[in-house]
């Protein structure tokens, strides 16, 4: 099959890979936990929004919309943006950092992240308000 002929089969998006990208920031010398996380986050949050643009369509994601959206209700109870902030952001990292498997932790980015951006969202529209 010469070159011409070759069939070009769709590239699937390395969700994975790209979510490494969201913990660059915390590599960087000038980071500070306790300061700048919610400026991390910020930061990175084209980066978020990219993988959920994907991981959102998947049929992991579709199957626990119920589950994602019950756990969304709970974190709006949190009144403080901030606190409601980190309790995303430490769920998904806690999920992260005890995945058993590569697997499950695939699935940690498909389930939690879509949650992470929107209480992401719900703080900058609250910040803008204030």
């Amino acid at each position: 099959m010469s070159d011409s002929e070759q069939i070009n089969e769709p590239v699937e998006y390395d969700y994975m890979a790209r979510s490494a990208d969201l913990f660059d920031f915390w590599q960087s010398p000038e980071c500070s936990m306790e300061e700048k996380w919610i400026e991390g986050l910020i930061k990175s949050r084209p980066i978020i929004q990219e993988i959920c643009a994907y991981v959102t369509n998947t049929g992991l994601f579709k199957d626990s919309r119920d589950k994602h959206d019950s756990l969304k209700a709970e974190w709006e109870k949190i009144e403080d943006l901030t606190k409601r902030l980190n309790t995303a952001y430490y769920h998904f990292l806690d999920k992260v950092a005890t995945a058993p498997t590569r697997m499950h932790a695939r699935g940690v980015v498909i389930l939690c992240l879509p949650l992470l951006l929107s209480t992401l969202d719900q703080y900058t529209d609250g910040q803008k308000g204030s």
